[in-house]
Parts: structure tokens; sequence; C-alpha cells
């Protein structure tokens, strides 16, 4: 919740799991994904370049990160 409030300016609600954990490369860290919902604010990349949303559709069109393709995949089967 504080990483999206610093990097989003949002407050969300943190969900259950959205994925299960993939090791980073290199083996030094873990990504662990969560559903959220926002519950104040409206997004903007405060700590980065670009923000947009995707629809389901678009999830696959993006150059993701190796460690991201299989979050990316079952947050997919999920939506």
């Amino acid at each position: 919740m504080r990483e999206i409030r610093e990097e989003l300016g949002v407050t969300v609600r943190v969900g259950p799991r959205a994925a299960a954990d993939v090791a980073t490369v290199g083996g030094t860290g873990t990504l662990r994904t969560y559903w959220a919902h926002l519950d104040d604010g409206r997004p903007q990349p405060l700590e980065h370049a670009e923000l947009r949303w995707l629809t389901v559709d678009e999830l696959h069109a993006v150059d993701w990160l190796p460690a991201d393709v299989p979050v990316v995949a079952a947050i997919a089967r999920r939506m």
C-alpha cells in the first residue's frame, strides 16, 4: 500500500494474491502480486515515465520482463 501511494499517489485496499510467487532474475528477490481496489485518488506516474491501463486483450501486446510473464498469464486467466 505504501509503495502504491508513493509511486502512483493513490490509496488502495489490498486483496488476495493475484498469482504465484516468481523468483527474480538471479534469484535475488521474489515478485509477489496482489489484487487491489482503488479507494482514493487518480493514479499519476510519480516515479515512472508512463502509466496506462490495459484491457485483457492488450495484456500480451506489452514486452514484459521475463519474471512478469507468468504473472500476467495468471492475471489474464482470472479476468
